[in-house]
């Protein structure tokens, strides 16, 4: 795990568009993937841009 100050690793760019891509590609609205992730809808949505 790398520190705060580091900044984000270079993977991660990668991941938002990945997690709407499989969710997408499974069917899933926003909001049913956030319950069943125990998440809110806004916080999915934020986690996926």
């Amino acid at each position: 795990m790398n520190p705060p100050d580091e900044g984000m690793p270079d993977e991660l760019p990668g991941v938002a568009p990945r997690l709407r891509d499989l969710r997408r590609a499974r069917g899933l609205t926003l909001e049913i993937a956030a319950q069943r992730a125990g998440l809110s809808p806004a916080h999915l949505s934020r986690l996926e841009t």
